[in-house]
């Protein structure tokens, strides 16, 4: 039975290799409204996560993923400025 699954998961693959997925886009106050549940908890369960997902208009998988992204911003001390490094012309060399 591999033969009949194989042509199935090729083509699974073939199409998601030909659709990238589209990137989430939030407004300004759905990003508000996420802000203020990750200031109020960090760790949202199952629970939770529907509820603020009906609440932003969002899936629980995003809302979980959103969550993710925020806490690894918050623990890596990463902003979203770039580094001095890129923002600056590397200096001429000199040899």
């Amino acid at each position: 039975e591999l033969r009949c699954v194989c042509p199935l998961l090729m083509k699974l693959a073939q199409h998601e290799a030909a659709a990238p997925r589209q990137r989430l886009s939030l407004s300004a106050s759905k990003k508000r409204a996420l802000e203020a549940a990750f200031d109020a908890e960090s760790t949202p369960g199952l629970e939770e996560r529907k509820r603020i997902a009906a609440a932003v208009d969002i899936t629980p998988r995003q809302v979980q993923v959103w969550f993710q992204n925020r806490r690894q911003r918050t623990r890596g001390g990463t902003s979203r400025q770039p580094s001095p490094r890129t923002s600056k012309p590397a200096p001429p060399r000199t040899t």
